[in-house]
């Protein structure tokens, strides 16, 4: 019994230390590029200003890739984001009209700061949404970092 006690003990030791030269490793591994960095929650990906620019670039005049613009008409009319289309998000219909959309599209979705888009993507992953690009820091953070906007 004492020897089984020790060895239970042994092992548990020795997983220890294999886990904590693990996370050594992972901590000591170099980082990947900022503006390539991507967290991925489900169906919806958040993305910082860069990686929405590249987005953009690689499907420009790609039929199912969506800019999704959910701020209000007054903000689209001041400036978007090139070939966004408008879903103004205080429209007492917008959950409707969001779920009229073809979820098998992949969509970059933003807002001004990214709260409200921070509560449509997960609308939209809950109604079964493909793939879901979040532009977290919004326009303001678009707009900041000098991006191309239309008026």
């Amino acid at each position: 019994m004492k020897y089984s006690v020790w060895i239970l003990v042994a092992f548990l030791a020795l997983g220890c230390q294999q886990q904590v030269e693990q996370n050594n490793h992972a901590a000591q591994a170099p980082k990947a590029d900022a503006a390539a960095e991507a967290e991925v929650t489900g169906s919806v990906i958040d993305v910082p200003v860069d990686k929405a620019y590249e987005l953009i670039q690689q499907n420009s005049g790609q039929p199912d890739f969506v800019v999704l613009d959910v701020r209000t008409p007054r903000e689209y009319a001041a400036g978007h984001l090139p070939g966004a289309q408008m879903l103004n998000f205080f429209d007492p219909e917008f959950q409707q009209k969001l779920g009229q959309l073809d979820r098998d599209k992949t969509y970059l979705v933003y807002c001004r700061s990214g709260n409200r888009s921070g509560k449509v993507v997960p609308m939209m992953e809950k109604m079964g949404f493909k793939k879901v690009y979040h532009l977290f820091q919004g326009y303001m953070g678009w707009s900041a970092k000098g991006m191309p906007v239309e008026k």
